[in-house]
């Protein structure tokens, strides 16, 4: 029965050819090109996979070609009836019996039991970790100042990020160091870093396929999974769940520095923004505290909305819209006069503000580093 495609479906559908071809075409990061232990072992399972499966293809149809010619040559010297009319004489059951059903045997429960060590041995390295419940949920997201570690510095034992999927974007919060930023995760080469999930409206999956495998994002529950990774470097991750209209343009980054270099960026991100003599930039903070204050969060200002990302250092990120524009001069005004254009269906209004107050804004944006 062919099911005719409503609108619903074919929106579905052209989101993720767009993710496929979007990711093709920007060159995204492959599991198959570990950076860390865990992927690495998990690389190999995929590896071992595709090779049972090529033979188990190649044997396949090798039998069926033989089967073909046998048959053939059969037929055109003179068979005996009972094979022309198709009946079998028993002979060659052992062999029907050893490669249809012992062999198939063999190989799942060899795949089975390799998959579960390599899980095993993923979560030894930094693989996946608990689940909890709706009250974990609640204080995840209840202060970010909770005192998770007792310390933050490149000898921590366990650095603590927690992440919140959004439509279309991801909160990055460091509750120890009271450091909320997005689309970016800052983390030391070498130190095991927690990393707590959820989400604030519909399910998401966390993936940096160089570094990790998935977690679920899930409201109302918290995942945690740890991961190290031990070479500094920026790995590309993503969302893998289909979870909107910009699923395909949900990424984040994951920027691995020397310890000494992430102390100075926390040291960065815990300064109070800059205060300056400037009109103009007097006047843009005065308008984003009135215009954007109930979404957008400075700190040390009145601005302290929680639904938008938190705009403190924003100057210093890498991109804008979870990784879909640089972030430059052009972009910051593209997402003040006209966010929807920037990124279709996100949740920010337009400000309709007048030019002299967008570009106060801008001046003042230009230095939240």
């Amino acid at each position: 029965m062919i099911v005719p495609l409503r609108r619903g479906h074919s929106t579905i559908l052209a989101s993720l050819l767009v993710a496929w071809v979007g990711s093709a075409c920007a060159g995204a990061p492959s599991p198959l090109d570990p950076r860390t232990d865990a992927t690495a072992r998990m690389a190999e399972l995929g590896w071992i996979m595709i090779a049972l499966a090529t033979a188990v293809c190649v044997a396949v149809f090798a039998a069926l070609f033989a089967a073909l010619r046998v048959a053939h040559r059969r037929t055109t010297a003179g068979a005996p009836a009972d094979v022309r009319s198709g009946q079998v004489s028993g002979e060659g059951d052992g062999l029907v019996v050893l490669t249809g059903m012992i062999l198939p045997a063999a190989i799942i429960a060899f795949t089975l039991g390799y998959t579960i060590y390599t899980l095993r041995s993923v979560a030894g390295v930094g693989g996946s970790g608990g689940t909890t419940g709706p009250a974990a949920h609640a204080d995840h997201g209840a202060d970010h100042g909770a005192m998770a570690h007792p310390q933050l510095a490149a000898d921590a034992s366990t650095l603590d990020v927690r992440i919140t999927g959004q439509q279309w974007w991801w909160q990055i919060s460091y509750p120890v160091a009271q450091v909320v930023t997005a689309n970016e995760i800052h983390i030391p080469a070498g130190v095991p870093v927690r990393l707590t999930v959820t989400s604030d409206d519909v399910i998401h999956s966390f993936w940096v396929p160089q570094v990790a495998g998935k977690v679920d994002v899930i409201p109302g529950r918290v995942n945690t999974m740890t991961i190290r990774v031990d070479t500094p470097g920026t790995y590309r991750g993503m969302c893998s769940e289909f979870c909107g209209l910009q699923h395909a343009r949900m990424h984040l980054f994951l920027v691995v520095l020397a310890p000494a270099d992430f102390a100075a960026w926390i040291d960065r991100q815990q300064q109070p923004p800059i205060t300056a003599a400037d009109p103009l930039v007097q006047q843009g903070q005065a308008v984003l505290q009135r215009a954007c204050a109930e979404c957008h969060t400075v700190k040390g200002t009145a601005a302290a909305g929680r639904s938008g990302p938190d705009l403190t250092n924003v100057a210093s990120r890498r991109t804008l819209g979870a990784g879909l524009h640089e972030n430059t001069r052009a972009s910051l005004e593209g997402w003040v006069t006209d966010p929807q254009a920037m990124k279709v269906g996100n949740k920010m209004p337009r400000p309709d503000l007048p030019d002299a107050e967008v570009r106060a804004v801008l001046a003042y944006l230009e230095l939240l580093k």
